[in-house]
C-alpha cells in the first residue's frame, strides 16, 4: 500500500503548495492540498473535497491550457474500487 505526494504552484503566488494521499497507521484514507506561505506550509481546510486513495499517482498538469496547475489523481478507493478523478483549478476558490 502506499500513496503519493507532489509539489505545484497551485494558487499562482509563486511557492510551491503541497498535494498528498495515503493510508494513515490507523488505516483511515487521506487526501490533503496545503498551502505554502511565509509562516509554512498551512493545511487548506479542504476536508471532504478530495476522496482519499491508496496505492494510486497524482500528477500536476495544465488541462485546459490557461496557465492554472490541474491535477489528476489515481488509485483505489476505500472500497477497494479503482479510482480517477481531475480537479480543475479554477483560481478563484477551491479546485473542483
Amino acid at each position: 500500500m502506499g500513496g503519493d505526494a507532489q509539489w505545484g504552484d497551485v494558487n499562482d503566488d509563486g511557492t510551491a503548495d503541497f498535494f498528498a494521499f495515503g493510508r494513515a497507521d490507523n488505516g483511515q484514507l487521506h487526501a490533503k492540498m496545503f498551502f505554502n506561505t511565509p509562516s509554512g506550509l498551512i493545511d487548506s481546510a479542504n476536508a471532504g473535497l478530495f476522496t482519499g486513495v491508496d496505492s494510486g499517482s497524482v500528477v500536476w498538469i495544465d488541462f485546459y491550457g490557461v496557465q492554472r496547475l490541474d491535477f489528476l489523481a489515481t488509485g483505489i478507493d476505500g472500497c477497494g474500487c479503482s479510482y480517477l478523478s481531475m480537479y480543475q483549478n479554477k483560481l478563484t476558490g477551491p479546485l473542483q
